[in-house]
């Protein structure tokens, strides 16, 4: 039985990669920054506190996300709208008669 790879699936679109770079880049400039802006808060203090400037890698996180579900909606938007075939994969659901 040989089975063929749809190369769709195979290999991800070069839309998807951009997508991916571009969250990546936006956690990577969170993590960078954040030692940045830990001196900055520590100099306006002038003391060691913990605050806001700690929150800048999980808002990169959070940015980062939802920069990739806009973007997979838009596209499956534009999909609907000019009539094409938007494939999805089917969610699985656990049969209640079962065990």
């Amino acid at each position: 039985m040989s089975y063929e790879i749809n190369e769709a699936v195979a290999r991800p679109s070069r839309r998807l990669k951009a997508r991916y770079l571009i969250a990546l880049f936006i956690v990577f400039v969170s993590i960078v920054t954040t030692p940045f802006f830990i001196e900055l808060a520590y100099q306006e203090r002038g003391y060691q506190a913990i605050g806001g400037e700690y929150m800048i890698i999980p808002f990169g996180i959070v940015l980062a996300a939802a920069v990739l579900s806009v973007a997979s909606d838009i596209e499956k938007a534009r999909g609907c709208r000019s009539g094409n075939k938007v494939h999805e994969v089917p969610s699985v659901v656990e049969n209640p008669t079962m065990g």
